[in-house]
C-alpha cells in the first residue's frame, strides 16, 4: 500500500487509478476508489486544494453528483474565505463544464449566466465573449433558438471589439453568423435569417473561408425554398454550381446543386432549363461515378 504525505496527494493518486479502472470497466475497483474518496472527504478538514483534488478524482471516475457536491463545497469555502474572483471563476467554470458533459443544459446555463454577470461587472471582455459563446451553444443544444439568437446578437459585436483590440483575424465570425441565421430561421424570422446568411457569405468570402461561404449559400437557398421564393432559390443554386466547381473544386456538391436547380426549374414548369441542369448534373455524376442512375432516371422523366 503506497504511503502519501497528505490527503491531497492520495486523492490525486486515486483519481489516476480510478480513471484507468473506469476505462477498463473494472467496476469493483471504481467502487473502492469512490468509497476511499468519500472517507478522505469525511475525515479531513475541508480545504480548497483537497476539495479540488476530490472533485477532479470523482470527475475522472464519472461520478457527476459527487463531483458537483465537492465543487459546490469548494465554492462555498472560497466565498467564506474571500479568496477573490479568479478562484471563484475557476470553480464555477468547472461546475458549468461538468453540467455540459452530462447534458445538464439548464444548470450549465445558470452557472454561465452567473459567470457572465461577474464578467459584465468587471468589464472583462475575453470572459464575456467566452461565456456568451458557451451560452449560445447551450441554448442551441436545448432547442431554444430565440434565446440562442439573442445571445449571438450580443456576442458578435463583443467578439468584433475583442478582435479589434488584439488585431486577430475574425476566424469564428462566419460560423457565428451562420448559426445566427439558422436560429432566426428556426423561429421563422425569415427576413433576419436572409440578411444574416447574406452577411455570412460576404464575411466568409472576405476571409477566404470558402466552405462557410458555400454553407451560407446552401442555407440561403433552403430558406428561399422554404418560403416559396423559387426565383431567388434558383439564383442561389445557379451561382453555387459555378462557385463550387471553380472556387472549391467540390464537384460532388456542384452535382447536388444542379439537382436542386433542375427540380426548381421543374417546379416552375421550365422544362428546357430543368433538362439542361439535370444533364449537367449527370455529366458530373458520370465523372464522379456517383448517382448516375438517379440522374438518368430524372432526365428520362423530364424528357418523356
Amino acid at each position: 500500500m503506497p504511503k502519501f504525505s497528505n490527503a491531497v496527494e492520495e486523492a490525486q493518486a486515486l483519481g489516476a487509478v480510478g480513471l484507468v479502472a473506469w476505462e477498463k470497466g473494472e467496476t469493483p475497483k471504481v467502487r473502492a476508489v469512490t468509497e476511499r474518496l468519500q472517507a478522505i472527504q469525511a475525515k479531513n478538514p475541508p480545504t480548497v486544494d483537497l476539495l479540488e483534488a476530490i472533485a477532479a478524482a470523482y470527475r475522472q471516475i464519472r461520478k457527476q453528483d459527487l463531483a458537483l457536491s465537492a465543487y459546490n463545497a469548494k465554492l462555498k469555502l472560497i466565498r467564506e474565505q474571500n479568496l477573490g474572483a479568479l478562484p471563484e471563476f475557476n470553480v464555477l467554470n468547472a461546475i458549468a463544464q461538468l453540467h455540459l458533459e452530462w447534458f445538464g443544459y439548464s444548470k450549465a446555463a445558470e452557472t454561465y449566466n452567473e459567470l457572465l454577470g461577474q464578467a459584465d461587472r468587471d468589464q472583462d471582455l475575453p470572459n464575456q465573449v467566452a461565456y456568451l459563446y458557451q451560452l449560445a451553444y447551450i441554448h442551441e443544444e436545448s432547442r431554444q433558438p430565440q434565446a440562442a439568437a439573442d445571445t449571438l446578437e450580443r456576442l458578435i459585436p463583443l467578439y468584433q471589439t475583442q478582435l479589434a483590440q488584439t488585431q486577430v483575424l475574425p476566424v469564428l465570425l462566419p460560423l457565428m453568423k451562420l448559426r445566427l441565421g439558422d436560429n432566426y430561421r428556426a423561429v421563422k424570422n425569415f427576413d433576419q435569417a436572409e440578411r444574416t446568411y447574406q452577411d455570412c457569405f460576404t464575411v466568409a468570402q472576405g476571409l477566404v473561408q470558402f466552405s462557410y461561404a458555400q454553407e451560407a449559400l446552401h442555407h440561403l437557398g433552403q430558406l428561399y425554398e422554404q418560403i416559396d421564393r423559387t426565383d431567388a432559390a434558383i439564383q442561389v443554386y445557379d451561382y453555387l454550381t459555378t462557385f463550387e466547381q471553380e472556387q472549391l473544386l467540390d464537384y460532388y456538391s456542384a452535382m447536388g446543386s444542379y439537382d436542386r436547380l433542375s427540380s426548381l426549374y421543374g417546379k416552375k414548369g421550365d422544362r428546357q432549363r430543368a433538362i439542361a441542369a439535370a444533364s449537367q448534373g449527370l455529366a458530373l455524376a458520370q465523372k464522379l461515378k456517383l448517382r448516375v442512375a438517379e440522374f438518368e432516371t430524372k432526365l428520362k422523366k423530364l424528357q418523356g
